[in-house]
C-alpha cells in the first residue's frame, strides 16, 4: 500500500476486496544507544558524577538527548536500565515500590495462604538497591516472581522529574544520597547499599526539561549539567542521523530539512518551538513517503502534507508555511 493511505472519502468496498497494509507502528521504537553522542563537557559531567557517587541531573529540552544519555552509560559498562516515569501523582514510595494492598486484604479475605512479600512490585530505585545486596540478604522480601542469581550494579533512570508533585525532590533527599528505602507494609526498617556492596551502587541519572524549578537542597545533592540546544546545523544533523531509522548520511535532503528547522527555530513568532524529537519524526516521515525521498531539496508542498510532524499549533504551522517562503536556502 502507497502513501497516502488515507483517502478520507469514498466507500470502503475497495479495501474490503484489497484488504490494506499499513506501514508498523514505531511507537515502541528507541534510538540505539550506541550511536549516542556526548560532548565533551556532558562526559565531564558523568565521569565525575561517577566518581564522587553522586545523582546526575541532566538539564536540557525535550529531544536533545538527556533520557538516551543514561541508556548510553548502560551500554558502556554493560549494565541493565531501571526506569522510573515521574507523574504528577508520584510519591516518594513509587521510586522504590508498590504494595498491592487490595489484593493482599482480598487475599486475607478469602482465607488464602499468601505472605505479604507476595504482594510487592520493587520499582526503579528499590530494585535497583535490591540486586546491589547478595540473594541471601533480600531473599526474606522477595516476591516468588522475582529472582537473580547474583548481585549487579545497574543504572536508574528518574526521567521528567519536574513533572512529579513540588514535594517528591524533597521527599527522597534522604534515601537517595544514602541509597536505602523503608517497607513498613514488610515491617522493614531499612534496606540499602551496606559498606560491603558499595561497588554495586546504582549509577543514578535524574532528567528534567526545566517546567519548574528544584528545590535547593536536592540540587546540593547531584552534579548537574545542562544540555544546550545545538545551534550548528552540522551538530544537529549529527544527532539526527545517530537517531535515525534508516542511513541518510550525506543527504541533501536531510542538510535541508535541518537547515529549515533551524531557521524556523529561530523566528520570535512561534508560539511553540519544535524540538529535536519532532525533527526526527518529521524526519523519519518525509523519508518514509516515496514521491519525497528522492527529492534533493525541501520543496513547498512537502512540508505542507507533513506540518503536522513539526507544528503542533495551527498558528505555528500557518507560520512555518509563510515561513518557507522567506527562507534563504528557498529563495535562492
Amino acid at each position: 500500500m502507497s502513501f497516502p493511505f488515507f483517502k478520507g472519502k469514498g466507500t470502503s468496498l475497495e479495501s474490503k476486496i484489497n484488504p490494506l497494509h499499513l506501514p508498523p507502528s514505531r511507537y515502541t521504537e528507541e534510538a540505539k544507544s550506541e550511536y549516542y553522542i556526548a560532548s565533551e563537557e556532558l562526559a565531564n559531567a558523568v565521569n565525575v558524577a561517577l566518581l564522587v557517587g553522586k545523582p546526575l541531573l541532566i538539564t536540557g529540552e525535550p529531544g536533545t538527548g538527556k533520557t538516551q544519555l543514561a541508556y548510553r552509560i548502560a551500554h558502556e559498562f554493560d549494565m541493565a536500565v531501571f526506569k522510573f516515569e515521574t507523574k504528577s501523582t508520584s510519591q516518594a514510595s513509587d521510586l522504590f515500590y508498590y504494595f498491592n494492598m487490595v489484593g493482599f486484604f482480598q487475599a486475607a479475605q478469602l482465607q488464602l495462604p499468601s505472605e505479604p512479600k507476595e504482594f510487592i512490585h520493587y520499582n526503579a530505585l528499590g530494585k535497583a538497591i535490591i540486586m546491589a545486596n547478595p540473594h541471601s540478604r533480600v531473599k526474606d522480601i522477595l516476591p516468588s516472581h522475582m529472582a537473580y542469581k547474583k548481585q549487579q550494579r545497574s543504572v536508574v533512570l528518574i526521567d521528567e522529574i519536574d513533572k512529579a508533585p513540588i514535594d517528591f525532590p524533597n521527599d527522597i533527599l534522604s534515601e537517595l544520597e544514602e541509597l536505602y528505602f523503608r517497607i513498613p507494609e514488610l515491617r522493614v526498617n531499612r534496606i540499602g547499599i551496606e559498606k560491603d556492596n558499595k561497588e554495586y551502587a546504582p549509577v543514578v541519572v535524574i532528567t528534567s526539561n526545566l517546567e519548574k524549578s528544584l528545590p535547593e537542597p536536592f540540587l546540593r545533592r547531584c552534579i548537574y549539567h545542562h544540555i544546550e540546544f545545538p545551534s550548528d546545523p552540522e551538530v544537529l544533523e549529527q544527532i539526527v542521523l545517530n537517531r535515525l531509522l534508516t542511513n541518510h548520511r550525506n543527504d541533501p535532503l536531510l542538510a535541508d530539512m535541518t537547515g529549515f528547522f533551524l531557521f524556523l527555530r529561530g523566528k520570535k513568532a512561534l508560539i511553540r518551538n519544535p524540538s529535536i524529537g519532532e525533527l526526527i519524526t518529521w524526519v523519519n516521515a518525509m523519508f518514509d513517503i516515496p514521491q519525497y525521498r528522492q527529492k534533493r531539496s525541501l520543496e513547498w508542498d512537502m512540508l505542507q502534507s507533513t506540518i503536522g510532524t513539526l507544528c503542533k499549533h495551527k498558528d505555528d504551522q500557518k507560520a512555518a508555511l509563510i515561513f518557507f517562503n522567506e527562507w534563504p536556502e528557498n529563495i535562492t
